[in-house]
């Protein structure tokens, strides 16, 4: 028999709008687990002490990081008005060491090592996204390529056929949609009805 997994006690609070969260966690600062663990059953939210610790753990470093994430947001701002031949790249680097000095400052090994774990998902994301556009230009370029070349075999295939093209434009024995069939006979060979009959071209080089 499967049994399902019990949910995480702190995943009742993290459900919930930031909104919310936030006046619980100011609420938590101020008084004492206990407090708060009856505080929220008053309001029919069920959770023990330890999954509220835990909670409030979790939400301190959001917090710092969110607090964090923004002072360095400000700081790139900042440096690209101060410096703007800098790149993007040189920029966002300036803006990562600014936000680990700030982790360090906080001297929060928890967040530094969050944060170093965010910034290798963004680089892995942003590694497969330019691989991504590297296969679309590879797709683009192979396209432009074939059409250059059916392009050229197309109009190289007409001008040895120009004789027979003339001909086939000047039969008013044919109506507009036998000629086409006709020039595409002579131009690229055999239709798919046309199965066995080389080009007209090649039928009238024979001597």
């Amino acid at each position: 028999m499967i049994t399902q997994r019990k949910p995480r006690g702190n995943s009742v609070l993290k459900t919930l709008p930031q909104a919310r969260q936030a006046v619980i966690a100011e609420y938590a600062n101020a008084h004492t687990l206990v407090d708060t663990v009856a505080w929220l059953a008053q309001q029919k939210v069920k959770i023990g002490g330890s999954a509220l610790s835990e909670w409030l753990s979790s939400w301190s470093w959001q917090q710092q990081f969110r607090l964090c994430e923004r002072d360095a947001l400000d700081f790139m701002t900042l440096v690209r008005k101060r410096q703007p031949t800098l790149s993007d790249d040189q920029v966002e680097a300036f803006g990562n060491d600014f936000f680990q000095l700030q982790a360090i400052k906080l001297k929060d090994p928890v967040l530094f090592l969050k944060f170093r774990d965010s910034l290798n998902k963004l680089k892995l994301e942003k590694i497969n996204m330019d691989q991504r556009a590297a296969r679309v230009r590879q797709g683009e370029e192979r396209l432009k390529l074939a059409r250059e070349v059916f392009q050229w075999d197309a109009a190289q295939a007409c001008y040895e056929c120009l004789p027979t093209l003339k001909a086939i434009a000047a039969d008013d024995g044919l109506s507009d949609e036998e000629k086409i069939d006709a020039i595409r006979r002579a131009v690229f060979g055999e239709l798919p009805e046309d199965k066995g009959h080389p080009p007209l071209c090649e039928q009238e080089e024979e001597p």
